[in-house]
């Protein structure tokens, strides 16, 4: 309002991109040591590559990539027509990062922060939620022991998993101003 005059305000809409970009590859090996024993090796990527779109404005859009690492050894031993054993390790690291690095800055201050226009709806600045990342490590260890006794097939086992998960996450870190 400027000296009691009412000011229309309407909705500021821009198009934000939307894609996804993924990479994902095996790399798998078997070696038969002796006709009753086989090693099977496995290593997966994944590579995936996001856009976050959560701010109002495109200049402040970030991208947000996404890694996962799996490997694999197993080992395969048949010691009769009626035992076998199968044992493997695995590990697995997920990493996730979503950054602030948008150009617009504000003199004197370190990194964009978020300003709020309650009455129009508009915020200014990156994802209120960034910076955040995580990383998650998975170990595991399993074997399994088949006994086939008559009509009856037995399955022992152990499966064991350590994880270690850390995070970073601190809401609003670079200020909110309103």
């Amino acid at each position: 309002m400027v000296r009691g005059v009412a000011i229309p305000t309407g909705i500021i809409q821009e198009t934000a991109p939307a894609y996804e970009n993924r990479q994902n590859w095996l790399v798998s090996s078997d070696y038969y040591l002796s006709e009753r024993s086989q090693i099977r090796a496995r290593y997966l990527n994944f590579k995936i590559d996001l856009i976050d779109t959560v701010a109002n404005l495109g200049a402040f859009f970030e991208p947000v990539p996404d890694r996962c690492q799996l490997a694999s050894l197993s080992e395969f031993h048949t010691f009769s027509p009626t035992l076998a054993n199968e044992i493997r390790a695995g590990f697995q690291r997920e990493t996730l990062t979503q950054e602030v690095t948008s150009r617009p800055t504000l003199a004197g201050l370190d990194s964009f922060p978020n300003i709020g226009f309650t009455d129009w709806g508009l915020t200014i600045g990156p994802n209120q939620n960034s910076p955040q990342s995580r990383v998650i490590n998975t170990m595991q260890l399993s074997d399994n022991l088949t006994w086939i006794k008559n009509k009856h097939t037995l399955k022992f086992g152990y499966d064991g998993r350590k994880l270690n998960s850390t995070s970073f996450f601190v809401q609003r870190n670079r200020g909110d101003y309103q």
